[in-house]
C-alpha cells in the first residue's frame, strides 16, 4: 500500500510505499508570464506556483527488497513522460489551474546525505516535483491559441 507520512522506520510497517512532503516553494507570478506553448497557459496577475517536492520510497522488508526496487520502478515508468493535470481534464481543487509532476534527477552524494538527516537507512526512492498553478480568480487564465 502507499502511506502518506514520515521516514521513520519504527512507526510504520514493512512493505508498502511512503509519500513524504520534502519542501515547498512558492512563485509569484509579477505580471504576465507564459508558462510556454506546451502547457498552453498564459498566467494573469494574481496567480502563483506552488512546488511540493514529493519523496516516493520504498520501505520493504530485507527479505522483499527486489519487490521494493519493482514497486519504484512501477512508479518511474508510470510517470516516465511529463504527467499533467488541468481543469480541462480531471477535477483539481478551486482555485488551481494546472497540476505538473516532473522527476528530479538527485546526484548520489544530495541522496546519502538526505537519508543520514532522515536518520534511518537508504531506500529506494524517487523524488518529484508537483508544480500547482494557482489563482483566485478562475476568469484571469488565459488559454494561448494553438500553432
Amino acid at each position: 500500500g502507499i502511506v502518506i507520512g514520515d521516514l521513520d522506520n519504527t512507526n510504520i510497517d514493512r512493505n508498502q510505499l511512503i509519500l513524504s512532503l520534502i519542501n515547498i516553494t512558492e512563485e509569484d507570478n509579477l505580471g504576465k508570464i507564459s508558462l510556454g506553448r506546451k502547457s498552453g497557459f498564459e498566467l494573469a496577475d494574481q496567480t502563483f506556483v506552488l512546488e511540493l517536492d514529493v519523496l516516493i520510497s520504498a520501505h520493504y522488508s530485507s527479505n522483499n527488497y527486489l519487490e521494493g526496487i519493482a514497486a519504484v520502478d512501477r512508479i518511474l515508468q508510470a510517470a516516465r513522460s511529463d504527467v499533467s493535470f488541468s481543469q480541462a481534464d480531471s477535477e483539481l481543487p478551486k482555485g488551481v489551474e494546472k497540476i505538473t509532476l516532473e522527476f528530479v534527477n538527485i546526484d548520489s552524494d544530495k541522496i546519502i546525505q538526505f537519508w543520514q538527516a532522515a536518520n534511518t537507512f537508504h531506500k529506494p526512492s524517487l523524488l518529484y516535483r508537483v508544480r500547482m498553478v494557482c489563482y483566485a480568480n478562475t476568469d484571469r487564465v488565459t488559454p494561448l491559441p494553438s500553432l
